[in-house]
């Protein structure tokens, strides 16, 4: 007996919910921390209007301000249930939209490939904006695709403003929406010209109160480094790609290009068409932008095209199915494949969270037996804000000197410390009595120092 629909678009996504639940109340990270402190804890007026850093991602420090003020539990699991509910919406999105425009065994296996994909799971566990740019997105390029009514047209305008609101660099995406309407004067071209300019009319509008601080980030992080060279450019982009949390974005753009092999551009539907061009040329101006020398562009953005991409996919293996014999076994086999695959990223997330920060407090309040423990250098101010009442935020070295001048010892905790002790300790005069007692992701260090002259 075959399983129904509804009972397989079930079972995706209670796979998507229990991969996704791994580490979603583990310690915050410092882009976590820094976006609650600087944005969230304001209120809704810090988090739509203020933008001293890119790490306010506007719509979502809302979501997380409103999530924040409505449920109950730790401060971790109300920041990130926006981040998890708009990534299985995603996944649902994909099911079922995808599924009528795309064919239903598309959308399942696209939904199920986004369901087992590392990448899409890590940043549904992170107060950022990632999921929500990358459901706006998916649903951006699949109501251009579509081009049947009224409110597809409707849809497209909400969505493109949505995206680039939940992450502003989203607009890569839906900016390259602008090429397929170009060139022709269609009723279904005209509509998707006029949906796709009113839509950044209103993201424009949206950005408007922060327009100023926007472009002066922009100016500083795209165009302030011209000294690095392409090559340069080139290797940092290798080391990212190597990093262990991004593989699961680079093994989703690997299995789109083998797939995509079996889907004939001149086979698929008139939608299936429009869907690739749109998605193909969406991801091929966020790897444009990825690879200009002076950028400041993580792979993580191209989370924001991943679901287009494996919906791509999931075409390919519908076609793959449909072609042979047993079409079950092999849709069965391209996802345990897929699942096979990912294992290990899995096994290494469930191991190691982002940053443990309320690990490190915990260690260097148990170290400290009674001495002070003080938070400095970058991040320090945050790292404070996070934990008990005992710990106290030093501005500087100058102050730190002084606390050890009085003798004694104290546990001195630095988020992104750089990893010389000896440095750190010089720049004390203490060298002889540094000494790290703890070392964390992300550079996180637990150190003891103590005057020369103390015990």
């Amino acid at each position: 007996m075959k399983p129904s629909k509804t009972s397989l678009m079930c079972t995706i996504l209670a796979v998507a919910l229990a991969l996704r639940l791994i580490n979603l109340t583990t310690s915050l990270w410092y882009d976590e921390l820094y976006t609650y402190v600087n944005f969230i804890r304001g209120g809704p007026a810090d988090a739509l209007l203020r933008y001293r850093a890119a790490n306010n991602h506007p719509l979502y420090s809302f979501c997380a301000w409103l999530s924040l003020c409505s449920t109950p539990g730790s401060l971790e699991l109300s920041l990130r249930l926006p981040a998890l509910l708009l990534g299985l919406t995603t996944i649902a999105l994909l099911m079922r939209r995808g599924g009528a425009l795309l064919g239903a065994p598309a959308g399942l296996i696209g939904a199920a490939l986004l369901s087992l994909a590392p990448a899409h799971a890590l940043y549904s566990q992170e107060a950022r904006g990632y999921t929500g740019a990358s459901l706006f997105v998916t649903l951006a390029l699949l109501s251009a695709a579509s081009q049947r009514t009224r409110r597809d047209e409707l849809t497209l305008t909400a969505a493109i403003p949505l995206a680039i609101w939940f992450h502003a660099a989203s607009g890569l995406v839906t900016l390259s929406l602008g090429l397929s309407a170009l060139g022709a004067s269609s009723p279904p071209r005209r509509a998707l010209r006029r949906a796709w300019l009113l839509g950044h009319l209103l993201a424009l509008i949206c950005y408007l109160p922060i327009l100023k601080r926007t472009m002066g980030f922009a100016r500083r992080h795209v165009l302030g480094s011209h000294e690095q060279g392409v090559l340069d450019r080139l290797t940092q982009m290798l080391t990212a790609l190597c990093s262990w949390d991004r593989l699961g974005i680079v093994g989703a753009l690997l299995v789109t290009l083998v797939v995509l092999g079996a889907v004939s551009a001149r086979r698929g539907t008139p939608e299936q068409r429009r869907f690739s061009r749109s998605a193909l040329v969406g991801a091929g101006a966020l790897a444009l932008f990825w690879s200009l020398p002076g950028t400041l562009f993580f792979p993580r953005f191209v989370l924001f095209i991943q679901p287009a991409l494996l919906a791509l996919a999931g075409i390919g293996g519908a076609e793959l199915a449909r072609a042979s014999r047993r079409p079950s076994l092999v849709v069965a086999g391209l996802l345990v494949a897929a699942a096979t695959l990912q294992l290990p990223t899995f096994s290494r997330l469930a191991a190691t969270p982002q940053q443990d920060l309320r690990g490190a407090l915990r260690l260097a309040e148990r170290w400290a037996r009674g001495d002070l423990v003080v938070a400095g250098g970058t991040g320090g101010e945050l790292l404070a804000s996070y934990a008990s009442p005992g710990v106290r935020f030093v501005e500087g070295h100058a102050e730190l000197d002084e606390l050890l001048s009085e003798g004694g010892r104290l546990i001195y905790i630095e988020p992104f410390a750089g990893g010389s002790v000896g440095l750190i300790a010089e720049r004390l005069g203490a060298a002889r009595r540094a000494r790290v007692l703890a070392g964390l992701r992300h550079k996180v260090k637990v150190y003891e120092l103590a005057a020369k002259s103390g015990r």
